[in-house]
């Protein structure tokens, strides 16, 4: 790009920032660096030691400063200098840097941060510390006219740290630097219009920096402006969009960035929910030191339901954060202590963690300090204490506070009964993102209770509250659809929803859930998804779930036994004779690939596949059977096969099932096939004079295979009259 044009573009940006009213309060003149070298070692720098929250890469810092060297910045040539076990040293650095810090300002940045900044790229929180810092980022801001010495020393004013905390000086400083093209400025600047600090919040300009900053490749800004893109706050809801940018974010190896992939990842929201994936991405933030990244580590953790972590582990992550002063981390110590999930039941301790995380500030450790006054669970039944907690709760911004509060107004419990007061509080809870509380509201126009009636008003609010985690309102609405009341029948529509709801544990939902699976109504028919469906239902206290359980698990184990048909890859099945010397290699089976050695279908390979639902049964005495249908097809030639098991549910428990015998019928003559897991051979019951094994052979005998490869091979070299 030529000079000419970069200066129409800075000229551009100024005037755009200036109708932003950033200049109304001048701070010191920043001017946009010209010297790509140095734009380049300065992201480098930030990327290898002063962004908060990144994951060590030590590929990408490298990448980064050879980068800024081809660019003929010297002394990122000799970066390995300043570089420890996990990255960039600033103590190191600056002792390369702080020689050239009387010409040159980046140097006077990098040696502010080392005054500062701590090997996570957090600023440390001590006055003298900060003092020494803000000396160097005001030579490079004030007499070099350095926009990223402008945003060291914003940070200072920000977080009030050796200088006087104003957050006039701090957006000042900021917009100064931001308008000289320093990304990190733009990014603060967004921070303070989106929390309102120094001016009120507008969420309008926070958008446009965030936008600005991560197209810059600013991994903050874009977890933030994906924050704003999954709320729909100040900016249209773009589900697709938030995950790219979280996506970006994360694969700039800001933890950050995976730790809310993670996140819609497990709690399966604008994406298919996927724990191992959320775990997968939870860890790598957390190795990376990101709390947040940890804590959604630790949640799964808690749930007992993920390999490779147990709910002893969740607590071992809460009490050290708790320790080191996280507030939220020792209210989540407390709820586990409280309901002795993963730590022996200890209501006394988990009280104290549940106060402690109140104290410091944490708003759901409020509102759950306040559940316990409420129902005087470890503490003295209080219900003037609870009130007053969950509107403290409520006005930290927590909407389950809010919630509570509304609750305790429209029951009159504790407090004068007030139905609008209540609406107003589950309104806020719902703004708030409180599930439950859109939940409440729709079910209230659904009913028409205090409301008129408006069953579209409703179903648009179930929706609302199911996309915030509300599985109960996930259920209501899923009923709607699968019975169309008030819409139009979609039974897939229905299932969707109800796998939305028990992903947040609904029990509910997960009944209704296995009963679209058990019925293939909505999707396929999958047995065995509907018992695990059954069974969280019934985990998460819905008792007739429990009942469905036992309904299906014949079909879910026949179903999983079928699961494993083609894992074998080692499959064999030889001739058996009385002379073992002379048996034959008939099938060589690998997965799904039969290659026939003998017989009509010799030197052929045929790829059976399954066909059809499944046929179940249930005969005399409580015999239970289950049939499944294969098909192989060679040319035009189609060869249908069955697959059979039976359960005596009278004599033997379901976990006897499968018995020693899986069986087949001939093509012919009515006679089954039989296959004894014990001894891997495959017989006929009887002598079949219409089919016969290939050789007539009067059995066979399988290697490393399952009963459903073994059958199917055996029924690859029997050869029927007729044929």
């Amino acid at each position: 790009m030529s000079a000419p044009i970069q200066a129409v573009l800075r000229i551009a940006s100024f005037l755009v920032l200036f109708s932003l009213g950033w200049s109304s309060r001048p701070a010191h003149a920043a001017w946009p660096d010209s010297y790509e070298h140095r734009v380049k070692l300065l992201e480098a720098l930030r990327y290898d030691m002063a962004w908060p929250g990144m994951i060590h890469d030590p590929d990408e810092v490298a990448r980064r400063y050879k980068a800024s060297c081809k660019a003929r910045a010297g002394i990122s040539c000799t970066y390995k200098k300043w570089q420890g076990d996990q990255g960039g040293d600033l103590a190191r650095a600056a002792k390369e840097f702080g020689r050239k810090c009387g010409s040159e300002p980046l140097s006077c940045t990098v040696v502010g941060w080392s005054k500062v900044i701590d090997s996570q790229g957090n600023y440390i929180q001590d006055a003298a510390k900060g003092k020494a810092a803000a000396k160097y980022f005001k030579k490079a801001c004030k007499d070099k006219s350095y926009a990223a010495g402008c945003s060291g020393l914003g940070e200072l004013h920000l977080q009030g740290i050796g200088l006087s905390q104003d957050m006039g000086k701090a957006r000042s400083l900021f917009a100064e630097a931001c308008k000289a093209e320093d990304p990190w400025g733009c990014y603060r600047l967004g921070t303070m219009n989106y929390e309102g600090k120094g001016r009120a919040q507008d969420l309008d300009k926070a958008r446009e920096l965030f936008g600005m900053a991560c197209r810059q490749k600013v991994p903050h800004a874009c977890v933030a402006l994906g924050k704003m893109l999954e709320q729909g706050k100040g900016i249209k809801e773009d589900g697709p969009q938030a995950i790219k940018v979280y996506t970006e974010a994360c694969t700039q190896k800001y933890g950050g960035g995976c730790a809310n992939l993670g996140r819609v990842y497990a709690e399966g929201i604008l994406v298919e929910k996927s724990i191992p994936t959320a775990q997968g991405l939870f860890q790598t933030s957390c190795d990376g030191g990101d709390v947040e990244g940890c804590f959604g580590l630790a949640k799964l953790y808690e749930t007992g339901r993920v390999v490779g972590g147990t709910p002893e582990d969740a607590a071992d992550i809460y009490e050290q954060a708790c320790s080191g002063g996280n507030a939220e981390a020792c209210a989540r110590l407390g709820e586990m202590y409280l309901k002795g999930k993963g730590l022996p039941l200890d209501v006394e301790l988990g009280v104290s963690y549940v106060k402690q995380a109140c104290t410091d500030g944490d708003p759901s450790g409020c509102d759950t300090l306040g559940a316990l006054f409420e129902n005087g669970n470890g503490v003295e039944m209080n219900l003037t204490r609870a009130t007053n907690l969950y509107k403290k709760a409520c006005d930290l911004g927590e909407g389950s506070g809010c919630f509570h509060l509304g609750k305790l107004y429209g029951q009159g419990k504790g407090v004068d009964q007030n139905d609008q007061r209540a609406s107003q509080l589950f309104e806020q809870a719902c703004q708030a993102g409180e599930g439950k509380a859109c939940g409440e509201i729709a079910a209230r126009y659904f009913k028409g209770e205090g409301v008129t009636q408006d069953v579209q008003m409703a179903i648009g609010l179930f929706d609302q509250a199911c996309s915030k985690n509300d599985g109960k309102s996930c259920a209501r609405l899923g009923l709607m659809f699968e019975n169309g009341k008030g819409v139009a029948e979609d039974a897939e529509k229905s299932f969707k929803l109800y796998q939305k709801g028990c992903s947040f544990e609904s029990g509910s939902s997960c009944y209704r859930l296995g009963l679209l699976y058990e019925s293939g109504k909505g999707t396929k028919q999958n047995y065995l998804r509907a018992e695990e469906s059954y069974d969280l239902g019934c985990e998460y206290g819905y008792p007739k779930a429990c009942e469905k359980e036992e309904g299906v698990e014949f079909q879910s184990r026949y179903e999983q036994l079928l699961k494993g048909a083609f894992l074998s890859d080692v499959c064999q099945v030889w001739s058996l004779g009385e002379d073992p010397d002379q048996d034959k290699l008939l099938v060589d089976v690998s997965r799904q690939n039969f290659r026939v050695k003998a017989g009509p279908y010799a030197n052929k390979t045929l790829a059976p596949t399954r066909v059809g639902n499944n046929e179940y049964e249930t005969g005399r005495n409580k015999i239970y059977t289950a049939k499944s249908h294969w098909l192989a097809q060679l040319g035009r030639s189609k060869l249908r096969f069955s697959n059979h098991e039976f359960w005596n549910s009278q004599d033997d428990p379901i976990e006897a099932f499968p018995g020693d015998e899986s069986y087949s019928e001939d093509r012919k003559g009515g006679v089954n096939l039989i296959y004894s897991r014990e001894d891997e051979t495959i017989r006929r019951a009887k002598e079949n004079p219409k089919c016969s094994f290939v050789g007539n052979y009067p059995q066979l005998i399988s290697e490393h295979c399952s009963e459903v490869q073994a059958l199917l091979a055996a029924q690859l070299v029997t050869v029927c009259r007729g044929d």
